[in-house]
Parts: structure tokens; sequence; C-alpha cells
């Protein structure tokens, strides 16, 4: 069902204010992360004050680990063009939740919410079929049954649960269905114009609660289970479509 993927990325919140762009904390990630083709960088996190913040970014440019007062921000763009299928990579869920277990020993806090979000397009489609999309998940005013709009979006926020650590935990599942336009670059250094759908999904655990819970392991256990849930709309979407 995918064609492209564009990214992976997790959010694991967790009181890092304390951990700036110090060379000292720097030092200290290159000796997590150096082996692995890590460079550091330093950025503004924009909020009532800028403070400088740190993170790393691998050499092809494919992970990103920033680190922001209140999460580590881990994303992954596998920047690869085929039959990708739904299936999420098994190396984002290891990774991700080594990345976040080596930073938590230098953080030395639990987290106290997750995020799992992930951004694709589907194959390619003609315009008769991503018209009929349109009509399917949209209804359409009789306006733009006749001009048909060649670029739309839609957004969708529900709640589910799933038990992590063997304890209910409260999601907010936000699912986005958008017919885009554009170019992307593929590994070659080429263009590729596409018209296509992209369906991108937010899946974390509710604000409300902010204890501090989460270890390492409960990442790699939510973003499992948030993927089945992604899986499954997806996985129905394509269905409905297909009618």
């Amino acid at each position: 069902m995918y064609d492209i993927i564009r990214n992976f990325e997790t959010n694991f919140f967790v009181d890092a204010a304390k951990f700036g762009s110090s060379p000292k904390n720097i030092s200290k990630l290159m000796t997590e992360f150096g082996e692995e083709g890590f460079i550091p960088r330093t950025f503004d996190e924009i909020g009532p004050s800028r403070k400088s913040r740190v993170g790393l970014v691998t050499t092809d440019s494919k992970w990103e680990i920033n680190i922001l007062s209140d999460r580590f921000n881990i994303e992954h763009k596998p920047q690869e063009v085929g039959n990708l299928g739904l299936e999420i990579s098994g190396e984002f869920a290891e990774k991700a939740t080594s990345y976040v277990e080596r930073l938590l020993k230098l953080i030395k806090r639990k987290g106290f919410r997750m995020a799992f979000v992930s951004n694709g397009m589907l194959e390619e489609m003609d315009q008769v079929k991503l018209e009929n999309i349109f009509e399917k998940i949209v209804n359409p005013i009789d306006f733009y049954k006749s001009s048909k709009p060649f670029e739309w979006n839609t957004r969708s926020v529900s709640n589910d649960s799933i038990r992590i650590a063997r304890k209910a935990e409260e999601l907010n599942v936000i699912t986005m269905i958008n017919r885009i336009r554009g170019a992307i670059q593929k590994a070659d250094g080429g263009k590729m114009d596409f018209d296509r759908i992209e369906l991108s999904f937010d899946i974390n655990t509710v604000a409300i609660n902010d204890d501090e819970r989460f270890r390492a392991n409960h990442l790699k256990e939510f973003i499992e289970k948030a993927n089945k849930i992604r899986l499954r709309i997806a996985e129905e979407f394509q269905s409905a479509i297909n009618e």
C-alpha cells in the first residue's frame, strides 16, 4: 500500500531541561553515539525564551536525535521509494529504544508521555480513483462535486487505550488523509513529481497523565502497539477506497 515512506518519528517525553548544549554534554553524547556515525548539532528551542539545545544527526541524514527541554525527539527518514508495504521497520523500534535507553543513562529520569508519528504516500493512482477517494472520504458539497479539488486535507482525532507494563494508558489517535502534489528528492539525487494520497498518523499517550513512569523498554512496547492501531486504520482505509 505505501510506496514512499517519508519518516518515522517518536517522542519520549522526559524532563531534560538541564541537559543543554554545553561542551560537557556534547562530549557525553559523542561517547554514547559517536561510533554509529552521529555528529553533534546545536539548535535554538522556541519557547518563552530561546534556549540552546543539543542534538545528533547521522552523516547520511537518515537518523536525527534532538534533546529538547521536555522530550527526546528521534526521527528516521528511510529515503526509499518502492513497494514498502504497511509494516513498520523493525529497525526503527529497536534503534529508537536503544537510543532512549542510552539517553536516559545521562538524564537519569523516567518519561511521562510517548508518541509515535509516521508519514507516507500511497502508490500512484489515476485521476478517476483520486477523485473517487475524495467523494468517499469527504462527502463534498455540490460545488466540489462539479469542480473537483486537486488538493484536499482531512484530520480525525479519537481516543483509544492500550496496556503498557500491565497498566492502562489512554491514547490520542490522530489520522490525516490528504491529497498532495509536489516533488520528492530521490536517493540518487534526482526528483520525482507526485500527485498522491498522503497517510499520516500521530498516536500518543494523553497529556493529562504526567506521572514519570516510562522506561526505555516501555517505548518499544508502545511503538509496537501503536503500530497495530496504525495498521488497522490503514487497512480499513484501503478496503474503503477499493469498494
